[in-house]
């Protein structure tokens, strides 16, 4: 059973988190918050790029139905992640997510890492409240396993349009695309298209902002034309994502602005 779709209107204005009082500026901060966890509690792990993607998607698709202002979005986050390495493999121990989470939570407060390092009851009740978390994300998605993502489409896409990744221009075309697929999983995008439109849509913003000439029919013909109408929305998206600096902005440069886990 596929994951629910959402309208960009149903998640910018109608969210639980928005009902409960939260702004939409905050939500989408709050959003970026948890994201940037899950990120960066997975690169410490070594943990693949599209293993860290679902953890992301888990969680979007937990807040998606579930309020920011009555669940902890730390507890989901790291529940999230550790559902993803059950999912997608390598399956990592609970205790390495919650503590690689744990440091980059308190990351500015080194007495508290020391502390919890030192305290094996704060590390077990820790650990139990990510196992509840990863329970409750199990049965809210249904235990549905299967998250379809965009990377695997880039590539056949490049096979259609027949380029070949020995141009230089094309290699950083595709580099740009990465980033962008990156990036998205910042922003509600992935509740909204399917992967393949959604990596069709960002692979046109790439490759006409480098002013890359192409003939885009077999890119329509595979995300059809409900995708080819959803292109514009994408590319509008993915600006707003990047603000008044547009694909000049990256994700790293928006991390001061995250939230602490409060």
């Amino acid at each position: 059973m596929p994951y629910p779709r959402y309208t960009y209107e149903q998640l910018k204005h109608h969210t639980p988190s928005r009902r409960d009082g939260i702004s939409e500026q905050k939500e989408a901060k709050l959003r970026h918050s948890y994201c940037k966890l899950i990120e960066s509690t997975g690169q410490a792990l070594r943990l693949p790029q599209y293993l860290i993607a679902t953890g992301i998607y888990l969680a979007h698709q937990f807040f998606a139905v579930r309020s920011m202002k009555r669940n902890d979005r730390f507890l989901i986050s790291a529940g999230a992640l550790y559902l993803a390495s059950k999912i997608e493999d390598p399956v990592r121990n609970v205790m390495d997510i919650v503590h690689h989470a744990h440091v980059f939570r308190f990351r500015h407060e080194p007495e508290r890492i020391t502390a919890f390092r030192e305290s094996h009851s704060q590390q077990a009740r820790l650990r139990e409240a990510v196992l509840e978390a990863e329970t409750r994300i199990l049965h809210l998605t249904g235990f549905d396993f299967f998250v379809e993502q965009p990377y695997c489409h880039v590539f056949r896409l490049l096979n259609d349009l027949k380029l070949s990744r020995d141009q230089p221009d094309i290699r950083t075309a595709i580099q740009l695309v990465w980033t962008l697929i990156n990036d998205s999983r910042r922003s509600t995008l992935w509740l909204q298209y399917q992967a393949k439109v959604l990596a069709g849509g960002l692979m046109v913003l790439a490759f006409r902002y480098l002013k890359i000439e192409m003939d885009w029919d077999p890119l329509w013909n595979f995300i059809g034309e409900e995708g080819k109408d959803a292109v514009g929305d994408i590319c509008t998206q993915m600006l707003e994502l990047y603000g008044p600096c547009g694909l000049h902005g990256c994700a790293s440069q928006q991390d001061s602005n995250s939230p602490p886990f409060t």
